[in-house]
């Protein structure tokens, strides 16, 4: 039978015919759904066209999700992020709005962080040779 992917708590108070090994069992379980969660988080996202001042949320966002591989690398991540934000035509950044409920006297750009982006680049441009090598090299390593 499948298992539901939700799991209720099993009641800890101790009965007569519980074992010790019962409980281990139990803390198996639970160590389990810990390491593997099955749980949905659904946010609502919406895009637009990247703006100046997007850069820094741009630029920690490819940070982020690169991680140390673009460190030891020659790409510069500062140029991309220059890059996708100055051709606004072809690009999306994906952020989470702002709650209607929040406080509307806040109109700082700078606390939506960047949560996503999409974006064209043409690897025939003498700029982008760093990234098109950057990226064959990691195609290659798989």
């Amino acid at each position: 039978m499948p298992r539901s992917s939700k799991k209720s708590r099993p009641n800890n108070e101790p009965t007569e015919s519980s074992s010790g090994s019962g409980s281990d069992n139990d803390d198996d379980q639970d160590e389990m759904m810990e390491s593997n969660p099955q749980e949905n988080i659904q946010i609502d996202l919406e895009a637009r066209a990247p703006i100046d001042t997007d850069h820094d949320a741009i630029l920690y966002f490819l940070e982020q999700s690169f991680g140390n591989t673009i460190k030891k690398s020659v790409l510069d991540l500062k140029q991309l992020t220059t890059q996708l934000v100055t051709q606004q035509s072809c690009g999306s950044v994906f952020y989470q709005p702002l709650d209607s409920t929040m406080d509307e006297t806040d109109d700082d750009d700078d606390d939506n962080p960047v949560l996503g982006i999409c974006s064209i680049l043409r690897f025939d441009q003498q700029h982008n040779k760093q990234i098109q090598a950057w990226l064959l090299e990691k195609c290659s390593e798989k």
